[in-house]
C-alpha cells in the first residue's frame, strides 16, 4: 500500500529526529534510541509531531527511554513531572504522566478514567505497545523492531500523557492514585481466571443445595451465574466469607487467603452501613433468595467510572442454613444493561 501523501512531512521530521540523535549519542545506545523514537511517534497524530521542534521530540523521548531501561519485573514504573531542561533535557508548561507497564487489558481507560476523575485536563496521549526482551532484574536487553514475536519479548504499554500544570504536591498526590490504579488494574488482570473458577465452584456448590433452596429458583439463580459468566460480568475482586450466628465478632468473617483481584487486600472493602455484611444481623440473611444483587459503596478505579457492582451467593451446610458467602466484585458490561430483565425473582432480589 502506498503511504499516506499526507504523512510526508511526518516522516520528514521523524527522519530528521534520528538525525540529531545520531549527532548525540554513539554506540550501541544510538540504534536502540533510534528505533524507540520511530515507533514511539509512529502514531502520534502528524499535527501533534510537526508542531514541536526535533530537538525537543527528540529530548522527550530519549528522557522517557532511559527512565524506562530498567523497570522491576511485574510492576509498574510511573512518574509524574513538569519537565526541565537542567533534569530532563526538555521543557514544556504542562505537566506530564509518565507509565511503563506490562500491556493488559483496562490500562489506557483507567488512566483516563483517573485523570478525568481528578479533573486533568488532557492535552496529548501518547501510547505504543512496545515488545522488549529484558534481563532477570528488569534491565532492557533488546527493543524487538516491528512485530517481533517469541517468549523472549513480551508487550509493554508506554504512555505519555501531558496535562494542565500541576504543582508539586499535587504530583506527588496524582502519582500516588496513579500507582494505586495500576496495582488495581493487575491484581484484576492477573486474577480474572482465578476469580472465574472461583465463580465455577460457587455454582458447583448452589447446584447441590436442593434440600435448602427451591428448585425452580435455585435452576434459576445458577442459570442466572451461567450468563455473567459469559462475557456479561467483568470480575474486579473475590472474597469467601463465613457466617457465624453465635459468638463474638462480626456474624460474617472473611476466610484468611481467600481475596483475589482488588479484595485480594485483606483491609479492602466496599460495602458500608447497613449493606455491610459484617454489621448486626448480615447483609445476605435479611434475603430469602440465594443470592444477592446491589451496588458497593466502593467506586471503580478500573475499566469505566461508577459504583462497583456486587454479588453475593449464600452457601450453606449441609442442614440447609446459612454458612456464608461467595462475594464478588466488578462491573456489568454495557451489553448486560442493553438487554431486557429475564430472570423475573433474581431481578426481584437487587437492592439500589
Amino acid at each position: 500500500m502506498a503511504p499516506d501523501r499526507s504523512d510526508a512531512p511526518k516522516a520528514e521530521r521523524i527522519d530528521e529526529v534520528v538525525r540529531y540523535t545520531e549527532e548525540r549519542l554513539s554506540g550501541k545506545d544510538t540504534a536502540a534510541a533510534e528505533q524507540f523514537i520511530r515507533q514511539y511517534y509512529a502514531r502520534v497524530p502528524p499535527q501533534d509531531v510537526l508542531d514541536t521542534p526535533a530537538d525537543a521530540l527528540y529530548a522527550s523521548a530519549f528522557a522517557l527511554w532511559k527512565f524506562g531501561e530498567q523497570r522491576p519485573p511485574g510492576a509498574a514504573k510511573v512518574r509524574v513531572l513538569t519537565p526541565t531542561i537542567e533534569e530532563q533535557g526538555w521543557t514544556t508548561s504542562r505537566s506530564v504522566v509518565e507509565v511503563i507497564n506490562d500491556d493488559m487489558p483496562f490500562l489506557l481507560d483507567s488512566m483516563l478514567l483517573e485523570l478525568g476523575e481528578r479533573g486533568h485536563g488532557v492535552q496529548l496521549i501518547i501510547h505504543p505497545v512496545l515488545r522488549l526482551r529484558r534481563g532477570n532484574a528488569g534491565e532492557c536487553l533488546e527493543l524487538a523492531a516491528g512485530e517481533a514475536s517469541g517468549d523472549e519479548f513480551a508487550a509493554e504499554s508506554w504512555m505519555h500523557f501531558e496535562i494542565d500544570a500541576l504543582s508539586g504536591g499535587a504530583m506527588a498526590d496524582l502519582q500516588a492514585r496513579i500507582e494505586r490504579v495500576l496495582t488495581d488494574v493487575r491484581a484484576s488482570v492477573e486474577d480474572w481466571q482465578p476469580i472465574l473458577s472461583k465463580l465455577g465452584d460457587a455454582i458447583s456448590e448452589l447446584s447441590a443445595q436442593r434440600d435448602a433452596v427451591e428448585e425452580s429458583e435455585l435452576k434459576e439463580t445458577c442459570a442466572f451465574l451461567e450468563w455473567i459468566r459469559d462475557n456479561h460480568f467483568t470480575f474486579l475482586g473475590y472474597r469467601e466469607y463465613t457466617f457465624h450466628k453465635s459468638g463474638k465478632g462480626a456474624p460474617f468473617r472473611s476466610v484468611d487467603g481467600s481475596g483475589l483481584g482488588i479484595l485480594g487486600e485483606p483491609d479492602v472493602h466496599v460495602l458500608t452501613g447497613a449493606r455491610s455484611s459484617s454489621g448486626k444481623g448480615g447483609f445476605l440473611e435479611s434475603v430469602a433468595a440465594p443470592i444477592m444483587i446491589t451496588k458497593t459503596s466502593g467506586r471503580s478505579n478500573v475499566h469505566r467510572p461508577g459504583h462497583m457492582d456486587y454479588i453475593g451467593i449464600k452457601r450453606f451446610a449441609k442442614d440447609g442454613t446459612l454458612a456464608g458467602e461467595h462475594r464478588f466484585i466488578g462491573l456489568f458490561t454495557s451489553a448486560a444493561y442493553m438487554l431486557p430483565p429475564m430472570l423475573p425473582s433474581i431481578s426481584a432480589s437487587w437492592v439500589s
